[in-house]
Order: C-alpha cells, then structure tokens, then sequence
C-alpha cells in the first residue's frame, strides 16, 4: 500500500493570522476617513467625535494586533498604514476642537464691519451689504 505523506508547506508559505487584521486595519482608518472628510465638506463637522475617535482607535487596534499575531510582509504594511492613519486624524481632532468663540456672529445678528479681498483681488467691504439680507457661511476645518 502506497504512503501517502501530506506534503507540509514551508515556514515561510505557512498562513500568518495578524494578515488578515493587518489588512483591515487601514479599511477600517479610510472608511472613517473619507467619512470625516466628507462631513468636513458639507460643513457638518460632528459636535461629538467620539464615534469617528472610536473608528480610528478600532483601526490602531487591528494594525497592532496584526503585528502582535504575526503578519505577512503586505498585511504589515497595511497594518501600519491602519496605526498612521488611525494615529494621525485623532490627533489633530485632539488637538484643535472647534469651539464657537465668545461674541461669534449669530442668526439675525448685524455683521460686523469689515473689508477683505474678494477672488478677484479687489476689495470688498461689507458695508455694501448694508440693508440686503445675506448668508455669511465660515468653515474651518477640524485643525
């Protein structure tokens, strides 16, 4: 009767687990990215961060644990974009919350007197807008 040996793989083909999370790690970090961003975009910037915070720590988690569990030399590389990602929005939202400063124009305010140069580089005062309703729209980003 013929031996049927069950050939074995080598050490290096051999299925890493921390791949996988590897992998999801910077998913996970560009799926909460572009989700920040386009709130950014349409001006929405969440009061409380705390679910977009939670995201990217869920994303530092998966890299780490990759590394931890043992990873392929491209999930290791995913993995560390995850850790980048996950570690560098964070804190720039830590760093810089937006926070209405005292005397901040509100709706139905008068708007105070200033002069700026438009797109065009000319300048604009804002006492030609006197007697017009207007809407006067600021952004800032998170940092």
């Amino acid at each position: 009767m013929p031996s049927h040996h069950e050939s074995k793989p080598p050490a290096s083909m051999k299925a890493k687990p921390g791949t996988k999370l590897g992998l999801a790690a910077p998913i996970v970090a560009l799926a909460f990215f572009f989700g920040w961003f386009a709130m950014n975009n349409a001006v929405g910037v969440p009061e409380n961060r705390t679910f977009f915070v939670l995201g990217w720590l869920l994303a530092i988690a998966l890299g780490l644990g990759a590394f931890v569990r043992g990873t392929r030399w491209y999930g290791g590389i995913a993995a560390a974009l995850g850790i980048f990602i996950g570690t560098f929005l964070p804190m720039t939202v830590y760093i810089s919350p937006q926070q209405v400063g005292a005397g901040a124009v509100q709706v139905g305010d008068t708007i105070p007197q200033f002069k700026a140069v438009d797109e065009f580089g000319e300048w604009f005062d804002s006492e030609a807008l006197q007697g017009h309703h207007v809407l006067i729209k600021f952004f800032r980003a998170h940092w």
